[in-house]
């Protein structure tokens, strides 16, 4: 999960490790918790829809309606990634040079 809610704050943690921001933000202050976070050069991004509809738990299909799982995640809307782990996927891919 991209953003951990508890108790009226929320935090921004990496999708790719489990690295959090340093920070905790209340819930009227998700903007500013936003401009800090790319200001600490975390990568937001939207979800690719197709990789979003490759990772579909959905039984529609099967069952005619969406599925009610109790506590299941919420499908974000967008990926959140730690300077490290950015860092790495840009040494992985290498350089047009």
């Amino acid at each position: 999960m991209s953003i951990v809610r508890h108790e009226g704050l929320q935090q921004i943690t990496c999708d790719s490790c489990p690295a959090a921001f340093g920070e905790t933000y209340a819930d009227e202050d998700f903007g500013q918790m936003i401009a800090d976070v790319k200001a600490a050069r975390w990568l937001v991004r939207p979800v690719n829809a197709a990789a979003a509809a490759r990772n579909d738990r959905s039984t529609q299909d099967l069952f005619g309606s969406a599925p009610r799982i109790a506590g299941g995640k919420a499908q974000q809307k967008f990926t959140h990634t730690c300077p490290a782990c950015a860092k790495a996927a840009r040494d992985q891919r290498g350089s047009l040079i």
